[in-house]
């Protein structure tokens, strides 16, 4: 299973034995110090 931010937009995952393919990836990325990128 590939990392968070390896995941592009049009891949197809095998997940549970189902393919599925990523249709919108959120990137959320703080200006805090410390803080963690978040993606959706």
């Amino acid at each position: 299973m590939p990392r968070a931010n390896e995941i592009k937009k049009g891949m197809v995952l095998n997940y549970n034995g189902k393919l599925l393919i990523v249709k919108d990836i959120d990137i959320q990325s703080p200006t805090a110090r410390g803080a963690a990128t978040l993606y959706k």
